[in-house]
């Protein structure tokens, strides 16, 4: 079993606590046993250098000096025996000075100073020469004493007596400073190169002999050959939680050598955890702290095995999910020695896990969103649903004393029965702009024309609530533009519509205008809708676009309305090229901003304003009372699964002067052609039996020549041209537009 790291047990930190000495690197057994040699070699220098076994350079260079000093004191003092005291012996002394530190390029300046303490001789500059307080030399600086022999006149004996002091300033064997006296000292300039050149040996030398003391080469090539094989990571760590043996699905996932794991602590591999953000089915990785209490650390502390543990750690691929198992490995007193750990990737189930966590809250978003709609549907439906009810039990139980009454009570389930059709359309075109599947068909259109039909139709609603209603130029627009007339007719009624519903003073203005094209931005119609209403907050300005949304949503609320002619109209305006934009203020009315764009705008149509269009425009009124039409004779075949249906056709039918006869189903019509002398007939596409579809095919295979107009309710985008495909002349929708039928 490997040691506790060998810093633990340093003398020198044994003012640490234990416990943190235990969590100090641990150099790996290679660089240990280089740095214990190396200390070996450098301690064994530095007992052959205090033993003067190995030449210590600073003190030949003092030995040198004193040599030099020597020969100096004798040479002055030979010159004193010469030419005894006085001028010529100072020239003499100087001219030997200056010789002397000519020659010697680490003698900077020499002197000779009197016992009066004046310089009668000088070579060099001896300006930074500093004595000693104590009188003593250094390695820089040189003091010896100068005597002359006198004749004692008392005694007639020679007598020495002081003649002066030689000075000699040299260059410094050692810096000044603490720091310059370590790098200068002769043993550092020994051991630093040689500890580092015999750690460098010793490393690389141990390289190839701790090849064969790897403690993964302890496990038998076979065993080491079936772990890693293993699709799963497995690592056996020691007491201390780091690694002993890797097998090659765990250094695969994180990137690295099996062989280089050895020795690494698995704590600190990269560990996360998932924290809970802004999103909660998205949470984000963070990384786990330094004090986390790992499954292995458990098992070896606790001598049990530990299981199904989550954990996430960073790999080089990206954040991997693992389940961790770990079994505590016994030494030969029982003790857990060690702990084997596998583990089982599940990103991938983490993964999905994540995605169910994203659908069910979209699920229940949608689910909530659903509640809402369905109970504002209810709202919406029910509404009208009474009025119509209502009224027709009114009528049927002949509850009625006049005709103005009468008459009423009708426009009332009229009304109540088209804003139940508006409805209908609007959720059936909020389906197709969500699938993808909303087209545009661009035709030449009348803009003012489009816009003086919802004044009119609108007009009724502004006049009842005593509101204007009135269209306004900017500037003058194109006589007509390229743009589908049923998509603008719409977005203006819609917005027109919104507009009159949240006034109840002043009124609303529709203006015009006409953008020029810029640079590559083609020509835009603007249509601007502003109100006098109560306005609404600048922050509810977009939210409003959004479909089921309204700007009060309370079940207080004291507007009606789905929600959905906002979000429709924008689609409309977006797949026309432009897009609507709110502005608003509360109390003080709103401005709804329409851009269509006229990329095919052509410079000869002419330009109208709102007066200019009124004065050349026809007004030609189509009657809408069936009475005033009168159709030749002619047998026409109803054929619809619907009783009520076929009785409302042939009421219709029958008092514009038409025989009806009425089939059931499509077998029945086809039973019934033959002989029956059929003019037309109207075909409902869906019923029992034989459906419209199959019915009519039949017909053209028989060489059926009468006109078919299919009468259905499917009003979905493609349903008329998989009637024509079928053999059908026309094409009418449900609920029946009467006018349009006998036309």
């Amino acid at each position: 079993t490997p040691l506790p790291s060998p810093l633990a047990f340093h003398p020198m930190l044994s003012f640490l606590p234990a416990a943190v000495r235990e969590r100090l690197p641990r150099p790996s057994p290679r660089v240990m046993l280089a740095a214990g040699l190396t200390s070996i070699v450098g301690s064994l220098a530095m007992l052959l250098s205090m033993a003067g076994l190995i030449p210590d350079g600073r003190v030949t260079a003092l030995e040198a000096r004193e040599d030099l000093t020597e020969a100096i004191a004798i040479g002055l003092n030979t010159i004193l025996v010469l030419q005894g005291e006085g001028d010529e012996a100072d020239r003499e002394i100087g001219a030997f000075l200056a010789a002397v530190a000519e020659r010697n390029d680490t003698l900077h300046s020499a002197a000779v100073r009197r016992p009066d303490g004046d310089l009668t001789s000088l070579a060099g500059d001896h300006s930074l020469w500093q004595p000693r307080l104590d009188g003593r030399s250094s390695d820089a600086g040189v003091q010896v004493p100068i005597d002359t022999q006198q004749l004692d006149e008392a005694t007639g004996e020679l007598v020495r007596v002081p003649w002066g002091a030689l000075e000699l300033r040299f260059e410094p064997i050692v810096r000044p400073g603490v720091v310059a006296s370590v790098v200068d000292a002769p043993l550092t300039r020994l051991l630093v190169p040689l500890g580092a050149a015999g750690f460098v040996v010793f490393y690389l030398f141990l390289g190839r002999v701790l090849e064969q003391l790897d403690p993964a080469k302890a496990v038998p090539s076979r065993v080491r050959s079936a772990l890693d094989t293993l699709a799963e990571g497995l690592l056996v760590l020691d007491r201390d939680g780091r690694i002993v043996l890797a097998n090659e699905a765990f250094a695969a996932i994180v990137g690295r050598k099996a062989t280089k794991l050895v020795g690494h602590v698995a704590g600190r591999l990269g560990w996360q955890t998932l924290v809970a953000g802004d999103d909660e089915a998205d949470p984000q990785p963070q990384p786990l702290p330094s004090d986390h209490e790992y499954p292995w650390l458990r098992t070896i502390s606790e001598g049990r095995s530990l299981s199904n543990v989550v954990l996430r750690l960073a790999t080089p691929t990206g954040l991997r999910t693992f389940v961790v198992n770990c079994s505590p490995v016994a030494g030969g007193d029982d003790e857990t020695q060690g702990v084997l750990v596998s583990f089982e990737d599940i990103t991938l189930l983490e993964q999905k896990k994540v995605e169910l966590e994203r659908s069910m809250l979209a699920a229940e978003a949608a689910n909530a969103a659903k509640s809402s709609f369905l109970a504002n549907m209810s709202h919406e439906i029910r509404t009208p649903m009474n009025a119509i009810l209502g009224f027709a039990d009114v009528l049927r139980r002949g509850l009625v004393s006049t005709e103005g009454e009468r008459r009423t009570h009708l426009d009332t389930i009229h009304s109540s029965g088209k804003h139940l059709l508006d409805l209908i359309n609007d959720i059936l075109d909020l389906s197709k702009v969500e699938s993808g599947r909303l087209e545009i068909e661009r035709t030449d259109c009348d803009v003012h024309g489009i816009i003086a039909e919802v004044v009119t139709v609108l007009g009724v609603k502004a006049d009842e609530k005593g509101l204007s209603l009135k269209h306004v130029s900017e500037s003058p627009i194109p006589a007509t533009v390229s743009c589908d007339p049923t998509r603008l007719r719409q977005i203006v009624t819609n917005l027109v519509g919104n507009a009159l519903k949240f006034t109840s003073e002043g009124g609303v203005t529709i203006a015009t205008a006409l953008q020029p094209r810029s640079g590559s931005q083609p020509a835009m119609l603007s249509i601007d809708v502003t109100d006098t209403g109560i306005g609404m907050a600048p922050e509810v300005c977009e939210r409003i676009f959004e479909a089921f949304v309204q700007a009060d949503s309370s079940t207080t609320r004291k507007f009606g309305g789905t929600g959905l002619g906002l979000a429709i109209s924008r689609q409309f305006a977006e797949a026309l090229g432009g897009g609507i934009v709110a502005t608003s203020e509360p109390g003080r009315g709103s401005t709804f901003h329409v851009t269509i764009s006229l990329p095919s705008l052509s410079t000869q149509t002419p330009l109208l304003s709102v007066e200019e269009w009124a004065a050349a425009a026809t007004t030609q009124t189509i009657a809408s009372d069936t009475a005033t039409w009168r159709l030749p004779s002619r047998r026409v075949l109803v054929v619809d699964d619907g009783e009520d249906n076929r009785r409302l056709i042939k009421l219709v039918l029958g008092k514009a002067g038409l025989d009806v006869l009425e089939a059931a189903n499509g077998q029945e019509a086809i039973e019934r052609m033959p002989g029956a002398a059929i003019d037309l007939v109207l075909m409902d596409m869906q019923m029992p039996v034989l459906d419209g579809y199959e019915a009519t095919r039949q017909l053209r295979a028989s060489g059926c020549p009468v006109p078919i107009v299919a009468l259905t309710g499917n009003a979905m985008k493609g349903d008329e041209q998989k009637c024509l495909d079928a053999g059908c002349t026309g094409f009418l929708s449900k609920p029946v537009d009467l006018d349009r039928l006998l036309r």
